[in-house]
């Protein structure tokens, strides 16, 4: 894991987009306590579901929450690109590896790509990390894109 704290102060910095996906509640079924994020930097998840839309298209990170039950906690992971949202669909609840739930968003996430590791500070709903520009072109590169 990469303090990029530390290479903050070297050089400039892109503020990337993030959003921090946490995991299944206990008592979720067949998709109990399972690691959302990981989920999505493997590709087995392609949907990621809330109660709220956004009109966010483009480069995300994907960031585990400080109590995921896998390590790394509190980092980003991944990066990807958010390609739509709408309202969830019966064939949709399968790739987004979860139960069906009332009022519920889904976040088309394509073109996947893990990273290596660095710590997050999370907040709610689409927010924003600084990333040093070497770092960024780097991560945006995966999913075709430039700072």
């Amino acid at each position: 894991m990469t303090n990029y704290q530390e290479e903050l102060y070297k050089e400039p910095v892109v503020n990337m987009p993030a959003l921090t996906v946490r995991n299944s509640r206990p008592g979720a079924g067949e998709f109990r306590r399972r690691d959302y994020a990981t989920m999505i930097a493997e590709g087995v998840k392609t949907i990621e579901t809330r109660t709220w839309k956004t009109k966010h298209r483009g480069p995300l990170l994907i960031c585990t929450n400080k109590d995921a039950p896998a390590r790394p906690r509190g980092c980003a992971i991944a990066v990807c690109r958010l390609t739509g949202c709408r309202r969830m669909e019966g064939a949709d609840w399968k790739a987004a590896c979860c139960e069906c739930y009332p009022n519920a968003w889904g976040f088309l996430l394509a073109d996947v790509h893990p990273i290596e590791p660095f710590s997050v500070i999370g907040r709610l709903g689409i927010y924003r990390v600084p990333v040093p520009l070497s770092r960024a072109r780097q991560i945006l590169a995966l999913v075709g894109a430039t700072p």
